[in-house]
C-alpha cells in the first residue's frame, strides 16, 4: 500500500462532498502514479498527464491536480491547467475529469470537487472538456450550469483506426487509392526514419509551411515551443518520424503514444517530392510502429465535425467535404468518432448571463 502522504497533501473535503475515498493535492510537476493511472483506465489521455503539464508550464501555465484514493489506490482526479489572462485567471480541463468507475455519485462528487478547485484558484472562467471514452457527464454539466464553449475553439471529432487485430488487418481495410499509394511510394525509394531533437527545426519549418498552406497558425507556436514539447514528453515515449524523398527530409510527423492509443499530435509537409508520397509512407509506418507497441488505437486526433456526423448517420458526403483534406486520412480505414463538447463556467452571474444570452441570440 502506498503511502499518499510522502508526495501528496490531504484536501479537507466538506461532509456533502464526502465519499468512499480521500482527495489529494499533487503539487509536483511529475505524479508518475497518476499517470500510470491514467494508462490503466479508457479514459486516461495525455492530456491529463503530468508531462503535459510540464510542457505547458513552458508556456505560463499552471496546473492544479487533484488524485482520489481508496484502498484499491487511484480511483479518479482532475488536473486543471491555468493562466493568468487580461480578463483574469482562466482554467482548463481538458479530457478530465478521469474515473475508474462511473457511477452518477462518482460523477457528482468530482464535479464538485473541480467546483471547489474553481473557486480556490479564484478563476473567472473554466472551459471543461471530458474524455472521448466518457458517458454521462455532459448532462450533469448542463444541470450546474454549464454552458456551450463558444470561447476557445475545441476538436468535436476524431478518427480511430483500430489496430487491436493487427497491422494484416489494419492494411486490408486501406482504401485501394490508398494502399496503391503506399506501395508506390516503397517503389520510389520513399523511406522513414526516426527524428531527434537535432531534426525538430527542420520540422517545425515543416508544419510552418502547412500552416500557411491550410491558413491556420502552428501549435506550438514557435521552434523554442517546440523543443519544451520534446523536452517535457520524453518520459510518454514521444516520436518523431521524418519522410526522405531522394535523401531529402521533406515530412514529418510527431506521435504521442499513451495508454491505449497513439495519437498524431503534429504533422509537416515541405510541399516538395509530392511523388514520393512521403505523407502516405509515413502514416502507414505509424500504423506499423503502433501495432508492434500493442496499442489498441491509431488517433489522427482531429477530423471534420460535418463530415464525421455524415458518415456515423449513413449521409453522403457533400462536394465540399469529399474535396476536404480529411479525406486523405479516410483513406487509412478508420472509424469517425464524435468526442464530448467542450463547456464553459463562467463565475460572474451577470456575464454567465450575459453569455447565455449571446449564445440564444446565435442560435437563432
Amino acid at each position: 500500500m502506498r503511502d499518499w502522504a510522502q508526495c501528496y497533501r490531504k484536501i479537507t473535503v466538506p461532509p456533502a462532498q464526502a465519499g468512499p475515498w480521500e482527495a489529494w493535492l499533487s503539487p509536483a510537476s511529475s505524479d508518475p502514479w497518476w499517470d500510470d493511472f491514467l494508462r490503466s483506465t479508457p479514459c486516461g489521455q495525455f492530456q491529463q498527464s503530468s508531462p503535459w503539464a510540464a510542457y505547458k508550464s513552458s508556456v505560463g501555465w499552471h496546473h492544479h491536480r487533484v488524485v482520489l484514493t481508496n484502498a484499491s489506490g487511484i480511483s479518479g482526479g482532475f488536473q486543471i491547467l491555468w493562466k493568468q489572462s487580461r480578463l483574469g485567471r482562466i482554467g482548463y480541463v481538458s479530457k478530465g475529469p478521469v474515473l475508474a468507475q462511473k457511477t452518477a455519485e462518482a460523477a457528482e462528487a468530482i464535479l464538485d470537487l473541480i467546483r471547489a478547485a474553481h473557486q480556490e484558484l479564484g478563476l473567472r472562467a473554466l472551459i471543461l472538456q471530458p474524455p472521448d471514452e466518457s458517458q454521462g457527464l455532459e448532462p450533469l454539466l448542463t444541470r450546474r450550469g454549464y454552458l456551450p464553449n463558444r470561447i476557445k475553439d475545441v476538436v468535436l471529432a476524431t478518427l480511430l483506426v483500430n489496430l487491436t487485430e493487427g497491422m494484416a488487418r489494419v492494411t486490408s481495410r486501406l482504401n485501394a487509392t490508398t494502399r496503391s499509394t503506399v506501395k508506390q511510394a516503397q517503389r520510389r525509394g520513399t523511406i522513414i526514419r526516426d527524428g531527434g531533437a537535432e531534426d525538430l527545426d527542420r520540422f517545425f519549418a515543416m508544419m510552418v509551411t502547412t500552416c500557411q498552406r491550410q491558413e491556420t497558425k502552428p501549435n506550438p507556436a514557435t521552434g523554442t515551443e517546440l523543443h519544451d514539447l520534446w523536452n517535457a514528453l520524453q518520459p510518454l515515449g514521444i516520436k518523431l518520424m521524418i519522410a526522405q524523398c531522394r535523401g531529402e527530409d521533406v515530412a514529418g510527423q510527431l506521435c504521442i503514444p499513451f495508454g491505449e492509443r497513439v495519437t498524431i499530435w503534429k504533422k509537416g509537409w515541405s510541399g516538395q517530392h509530392r511523388d514520393g508520397h512521403p505523407n502516405h509512407l509515413l502514416n502507414y509506418a505509424g500504423l506499423e510502429w503502433a501495432c508492434a507497441l500493442g496499442c489498441k488505437y491509431w488517433d489522427f486526433a482531429a477530423l471534420d465535425e460535418g463530415i464525421a456526423t455524415a458518415i456515423i448517420s449513413g449521409k453522403p458526403l457533400t462536394e465540399e467535404q469529399k474535396r476536404s483534406r480529411h479525406m486523405f486520412h479516410l483513406g487509412f480505414g478508420g472509424e469517425p468518432r464524435l468526442v464530448p463538447a467542450s463547456c464553459i463556467w463562467i463565475e460572474n452571474p451577470i456575464f454567465r448571463f450575459g453569455y447565455a444570452a449571446a449564445i440564444k441570440a446565435l442560435r437563432r
